[in-house]
């Protein structure tokens, strides 16, 4: 039994892979209008995952264009350029050993061949306080491929809500570790219909 499946893009997460968790959690940035939590992470044999919470206090004078501050990707304002790095955005990214990282900071898409993606936002959702002061946002992230041996920094920015450049760092072994307990589960038999991806 495999862990992988060659109809499947390598740069997505594992299908039919039960991940192994790990108790990493810690809070990444705080100011006094926000904070941001990273969790949940999950290893897999061709990476990890992690979730990123964001906290927001909104006044009128304080808001946000976008509940999901740019965790899904830089999707753009009506009439500007879908790159425009505005100070509500969460600045977010992973920094590996090797010198190589990946960020937040571009729209969701495919890699262009020849390119690497470490960094991948998935599934999210946006809350706001029942007294309408604050945004709770998440999102999953998916990072591969596992780390080279070393420190894995985090690091995020959020200007509009006074948060600098601020880093924490991880020690990749224990992704390595868990990576190598990960299980398949229900493996696909030759019988199976064909692999379609739904988009």
């Amino acid at each position: 039994m495999t862990f992988t499946d060659d109809r499947q893009h390598p740069w997505g997460r594992p299908e039919r892979v039960l991940g192994s968790p790990l108790s990493i959690n810690f809070l990444l940035a705080q100011s006094d209008a926000a904070a941001v939590q990273v969790q949940h992470f999950s290893a897999f044999p061709t990476g990890f995952e992690f979730q990123v919470v964001a906290y927001a206090v909104l006044t009128e004078e304080v808001n946000v264009w976008d509940p999901m501050f740019g965790l899904a990707g830089l999707r753009g304002r009506e009439g500007k350029d879908p790159y425009d790095l505005a100070d509500d955005v969460l600045r977010l990214s992973v920094e590996f050993s090797d010198g190589s990282r990946a960020h937040n900071l571009r729209p969701p898409m495919d890699p262009r061949p020849g390119e690497t993606r470490y960094l991948e936002p998935g599934h999210g959702s946006a809350v706001r306080s029942e007294d309408g002061t604050m945004w709770t946002a998440d999102s999953m992230f998916w990072v591969w491929p596992l780390p080279s041996p070393g420190e894995v920094g985090f690091v995020c920015e959020w200007p509009q809500f006074g948060i600098e450049v601020t880093r924490h760092h991880i020690d990749a072994q224990s992704i390595l570790d868990a990576a190598r307990l990960a299980r398949p589960i229900l493996p696909r038999k030759p019988d199976d219909p064909p692999f379609r991806q739904a988009y």
